[in-house]
């Protein structure tokens, strides 16, 4: 069944990736592309029917656009996905139903948004509460922890290696 797992290109130069690995699910896929026929050679476990199946499954998948593929999947379960860009991902419904987006307070400016840990224990887990320090904020500590004088730090500062 491994000539089901890969991504495919929609005709909008889009993906999906698809891991159909099981026979039930090669059938699931199989019909909703229109194939259904393909499934039993899925099984095949030789390289050369594989590649041939793979190339008539990307022939499929240049067929239509992703937003056209994205409704014959959206009912079914295929163990195919869309690929989304972080842009469109955090804006999921599945991402947005467990709180995977937070916003993170960062002091003087707006709230940064951030992805959340996935696992999920309680409902009571705390808030994030800073995004931590800024950028080069202990870098003359930790440079005079590392035994630089103030001299070579400012050497540095002038010499713009240091931001």
């Amino acid at each position: 069944g491994g000539s089901f797992y890969d991504y495919y290109r929609t005709r909008d130069g889009r993906w999906f990736s698809v891991g159909s690995l099981e026979p039930q699910f090669m059938q699931q896929f199989c019909a909703a592309i229109g194939r259904p026929e393909l499934a039993a050679r899925g099984l095949s476990l030789k390289p050369e029917d594989q590649q041939a199946l793979k190339r008539e499954i990307e022939i499929e998948f240049e067929k239509r656009d992703f937003a056209q593929w994205c409704e014959v999947f959206a009912g079914i379960d295929a163990c195919v996905e869309p690929m989304l860009p972080l842009s469109e991902a955090v804006e999921h419904p599945q991402v947005k139903a467990r709180g995977l987006v937070v916003e993170v307070p960062r002091e003087g400016l707006p709230a940064q948004p951030q992805l959340a840990c996935p696992l999920k224990f309680s409902e009571g887990l705390p808030p994030p509460r800073h995004v931590g320090t800024a950028v080069g904020a202990h870098t003359e500590q930790v440079l005079l922890e590392l035994g630089y004088d103030a001299e070579q730090i400012a050497a540095l500062r002038a010499s713009r290696a240091l931001g």
